[in-house]
């Protein structure tokens, strides 16, 4: 018997059992709503995450250490204690790392395959204060990164690969807010052209009797006094701009002030002049000479004990993570698939049943075993088809609603998509879902096919 014909009685059956066919397909369409939401999440944030990095990081950008910058097992210390080294620190997620040191420095600087070599110190400040106001802040600093393309609230900056100048600032937008709120500035906007002063201490030794004595002839005892405290250094900077919340790529990179390579280097030389940690640092930036191969010459430094990270690393541990979590979606979606396949096979059972004597009839008129299997396999199909594009369809629709709520309470950026619909990706969950529908209405069309005609035509 022709398929053509089958396909059509089994859509005519299906519609007669609409409400049933209605309620089972409903089954797989939660799996496909889940499963194509799930891609296209999936696919959203990589697509992201791809042209945040390559937009807004120079691609021959590295960052260089003396250590791995991922959590290494054991690094972590914690609360134990650990042997003194006065060549390592601790880094931000409290893991004891090794530190540049001057000639690490020269010889990066002197590698041939490599331009821009500049230490990157990790400073803390004791505070900042706005010029003209009372009121003292602390708040993060980072050096001034000009491979980094900033997203500005306000003012603007040199290009791309070019420092600011040293007695400028970029001064986040939540910073800035910050300051309304405390009554400092009138508005956000209003911070761009005001002073700004930074502010580091360093702690004095004990003195000793010789530099008591030298104190009490200078000065007397305010002298000494001024000799015992610690000593202080500030640097005054004007504000250039103002950085977006997220400068679309994260926090860790954008959302600090951002104060350029002499004034920083000042500051951090001041305070750690004296102690174990002066004029080392935890990581060093530079760029791949033009035509370098990046990933050749990224080996070639961690052979040699300089492990190093790029852009193309923190788009492999972005996809790594978009990864894991559209897995855990696709898992849930699996779930739902598994319970939808148990719908359709019970929906297929009784289908059987009721359709006994009809079965029966068919047989009698002769209509081959395998065609009445066919018939009932064709109907699972219809089941899986239907539910799968009502699933999809309303995926589609969610995506078309959730991508602009999105956009306005996530700080992804202006017109930024995080739910991208892929019909490819779509057309593969419907024949998917349609074959599982298939495969699980196997048995009971197997159980119809084998029903005797006479025995089912003498059923009351």
């Amino acid at each position: 018997m022709k398929a053509r014909y089958l396909i059509r009685k089994s859509g005519r059956t299906i519609r007669h059992n609409r409400t049933r066919t209605l309620l089972t397909s409903l089954a797989v369409a939660v799996s496909a709503f889940v499963l194509t939401l799930a891609l296209a999440a999936g696919e959203g944030t990589r697509q992201y995450s791809e042209r945040l990095i390559r937009t807004n990081i120079n691609p021959r950008a590295m960052f260089i250490a003396k250590d791995k910058f991922a959590a290494q097992s054991g690094n972590n210390q914690g609360s134990a204690m650990i042997d003194y080294n006065p060549e390592t620190t601790t880094n931000q997620q409290g893991e004891i790392v090794k530190q540049l040191d001057q000639d690490d420095i020269s010889f990066l600087q002197q590698y041939p395959h490599l331009e821009n070599v500049r230490p990157r110190p990790s400073l803390e400040i004791e505070y900042l204060a706005l010029e003209g106001s009372d009121k003292r802040f602390v708040a993060p600093v980072a050096m001034y990164d000009a491979t980094i393309r900033y997203t500005l609230v306000k003012g603007s900056l040199p290009p791309l690969g070019t420092d600011i100048a040293d007695d400028e600032i970029i001064v986040p937008l939540r910073y800035a807010e910050l300051m309304v709120k405390r009554g400092v500035i009138k508005d956000a906007e209003s911070l761009v052209g005001k002073r700004i002063t930074l502010t580091v201490t360093r702690p004095v030794n004990q003195l000793t009797e010789e530099e008591i004595r030298q104190g009490l002839r200078r000065g007397g005892p305010e002298a000494v006094q001024e000799l015992a405290e610690p000593a202080k250094k500030e640097v005054t900077l004007t504000v250039r701009a103002l950085s977006e919340r997220l400068s679309s790529l994260s926090n860790s990179l954008t959302g600090v002030i951002q104060v350029p390579p002499g004034p920083l280097n000042e500051l951090y030389d001041f305070k750690t002049y004296g102690s174990p940690h002066y004029k080392k640092y935890v990581y060093a930036s530079a760029l791949v000479s033009r035509g370098e191969n990046l990933s050749e010459v990224e080996e070639a430094l961690e052979d040699i004990g300089y492990p190093s990270i790029t852009a193309d690393d923190l788009q492999a541990r972005l996809f790594g993570i978009v990864g894991i979590g559209e897995l855990i979606a696709l898992g849930f979606g699996t779930l739902t698939l598994i319970a939808a396949v148990f719908g359709i096979v019970n929906t297929q059972y009784i289908s059987v049943l009721e359709r006994t004597r009809q079965i029966g009839a068919m047989r009698a008129l002769g209509m081959r075993s395998r065609d009445i299997a066919r018939l009932f396999r064709y109907e699972a199909a219809w089941i899986g088809a239907v539910g799968g594009l009502i699933g999809v369809g309303v995926a589609y629709m969610v995506t078309l609603v959730a991508n602009p709520l999105i956009a306005h309470y996530l700080p992804i950026g202006r017109g930024e998509r995080l739910l991208i619909f892929q019909p490819l990706d779509s057309l593969v969950v419907v024949t998917v879902l349609t074959v599982i529908a298939i495969i699980a209405g196997y048995l009971p069309a197997r159980r119809a096919a084998r029903l005797d005609p006479i025995k089912t035509l003498r059923l009351d």
